[in-house]
């Protein structure tokens, strides 16, 4: 069986706010080590959908982090919420918009569009 695109913003969109949530509530000593891993999920993720409602993603992943303010600080004295606040406000943007662009360019076409992507 064919592995269908249609299923690629689906998967790319809850696989990266799930890694992000597990990030923020799973907070502890190890915290930053999950920075790495989120950084390319970030990216992969922006590959994976190719569209630019993608970059909605880090609003939503805020908004679901918004209760890790009362999870424990982490090893950089950081509540959970304020780390992965700032690292979606820089970084997260970036990240998917540069991996919507790869994304985009290796379908083809820049204007590449999937007639029904829900289809």
């Amino acid at each position: 069986m064919r592995w269908r695109a249609k299923w690629n913003a689906p998967i790319g969109a809850v696989g990266l706010v799930a890694l992000a949530v597990a990030w923020a509530y799973g907070a502890d000593a190890s915290f930053g080590l999950w920075v790495l891993p989120v950084a390319f999920a970030h990216f992969g993720a922006g590959a994976l959908v190719g569209r630019w409602w993608a970059l909605l993603l880090p609003i939503a992943i805020i908004v679901v982090c918004i209760p890790a303010k009362s999870v424990p600080p982490n090893a950089f004295d950081t509540p959970a919420f304020g780390f992965v606040f700032i690292f979606e406000l820089f970084f997260g943007f970036v990240l998917i918009a540069a991996g919507v662009v790869v994304g985009r360019s290796l379908r083809g076409k820049p204007g590449f569009r999937d007639p029904d992507p829900w289809a």
